[in-house]
């Protein structure tokens, strides 16, 4: 780990009377205070390289070049030694990794403010909570999982907002994954990489988001959000979604159990899209595709590969959940996989919209999972059709709109009658679980329907 930060971005006047920061280190000029000084943390990162390894190589190039890169505390990871973890309780076993909370006693570093001054300067925060995720099968790492690594923090420093960072290491040789994301305005953080000494296994070290996810959630109370609050939800993940495609990239793998939740200092609800651990670039190829069926679009049914319209048509899914509180396909019966595969593809099974839902909203969401993926809006098309539904409910603006307002104060009333649902007694976790299919499968089913 970083052992100290031992410099100050100093707030000084300059010749012209107007507030400059400077390094205290080494004086040089900076242009933020919330700034590292780049040259000074270099040396700082290189010391400290000497006194830590994670016995892999290229892991621990990916994560000395991430601190030489740096420009902010929230821009780089760390190895983080196991014996740094205590209170490690077990949450969840997925697909692909294991989940444990712990409490990390250094804590991650952050850059605060000193009194009456607007000196910035760079500490840990002490004991926080934080998330383990145990990789399944990542014991064996090759050059091909650096390849892909430095590929994705190159989409970091191409796009310097601070907004989403994909760090992805992958191999096609083994079922390894050792990928995340990194959310900045959500915070929903990457701190650094450790190793469980017992199985050898790889982990992620990230934000514990407290809540759990969306599905579970909307399971436990589906009039939970408001119409309002449902709106904003979507917004904010669409522009999530939206950012991940304007880099060139597809999330593969976006169902509501893939979008975590936590509460703000505020108590707010602070959503956030999780698990891109199948990320990849949108000109991808796989002979295999990873996900939860009952989120996959018809087109990859059929064998074809994954896009941008496909992680569209799951965000319509996940629209219909926001309407309904309830697991997509909750009340279909039949558990044989490829009888569902059938009817998506050639009766075009979809979830019925539920009483009381916007005529506006549930075009929207059908248009997401129109059977042709050329046919479906693009992230920006949904997030600008999101954000006037929300300008059109308001009656201080312009853009006012007495239609829409009336079918959303219609919904919310319906909310508020609705109540409760039985959807836990109807729920089977296994359909929402991601798995690894080969895609000849698909193929094989496609030809059957269209005979």
């Amino acid at each position: 780990m970083i052992p100290t930060i031992d410099f100050r971005i100093v707030a000084e006047e300059d010749d012209n009377g107007e507030q400059a920061y400077r390094c205290s280190k080494c004086k040089a000029d900076m242009n933020t205070r919330y700034y590292l000084c780049k040259k000074c943390f270099r040396e700082i990162a290189d010391n400290a390289s000497t006194t830590w390894t994670s016995e892999r190589h290229h892991i621990d190039e990916l994560i000395l070049n991430s601190q030489r890169d740096a420009d902010q505390v929230h821009q780089f990871i760390e190895w983080i030694p196991y014996d740094s973890f205590t209170n490690i309780e077990f949450v969840a076993m997925g697909g692909f990794a294991k989940v444990c909370k712990a409490s990390w006693k250094q804590g991650c570093w952050e850059c605060l403010t000193e009194d009456d001054t607007s000196t910035r300067y760079f500490k840990r925060r002490g004991s926080m909570e934080v998330a383990l995720k145990e990789q399944k099968n990542s014991v064996t790492l090759s050059v091909e999982y650096l390849k892909e690594a430095s590929m994705k923090l190159l989409f970091l420093n191409k796009n310097r907002q601070p907004y989403v960072l994909l760090i992805s290491i992958t191999s096609k040789q083994v079922a390894a994954y050792l990928k995340c994301e990194y959310r900045i305005f959500c915070d929903n953080r990457l701190y650094g990489l450790s190793v469980n000494p017992e199985t050898r296994q790889i982990i992620l070290v990230m934000r514990y988001m407290s809540g759990g996810d969306l599905r579970q959630l909307l399971m436990r109370n589906p009039a939970e959000f408001t119409w309002s609050e449902r709106i904003e939800q979507l917004c904010a993940l669409m522009k999530d979604l939206q950012t991940i495609h304007k880099a060139g990239f597809i999330h593969k793998d976006f169902h509501s159990g893939n979008v975590l939740w936590t509460h703000d200092n505020y108590q707010n609800y602070e959503l956030c899209i999780s698990d891109l651990g199948l990320s990849g670039p949108a000109n991808d190829k796989d002979d295999k595709v990873t996900g939860v069926v009952l989120y996959m679009a018809p087109e990859i049914l059929q064998g074809r590969p994954k896009s941008t319209a496909s992680d569209i048509y799951a965000f319509g899914v996940v629209m219909w959940e926001f309407s309904s509180g309830q697991p997509a396909f909750v009340d279909y019966k039949d558990d044989n996989i490829l009888v569902f595969k059938e009817k998506i593809i050639k009766d075009k099974l979809r979830p019925l919209p539920v009483d009381g839902t916007p005529d506006c909203y549930v075009n929207l969401m059908e248009r997401c999972w129109v059977a042709e993926p050329e046919d479906r809006p693009t992230a920006e098309e949904v997030l600008y059709t999101l954000l006037a539904f929300r300008e059109m409910n308001d009656k201080t603006l312009p853009t006012f709109n007495d239609t829409v307002f009336d079918q959303f104060e219609s919904a919310e009333e319906w909310r508020l009658l609705k109540g409760s649902s039985d959807s836990n007694e109807r729920f089977h976790h296994e359909r929402y679980t991601s798995t690894i299919i080969n895609t000849d499968d698909f193929i094989k089913t496609a030809e059957d329907v269209g005979q």
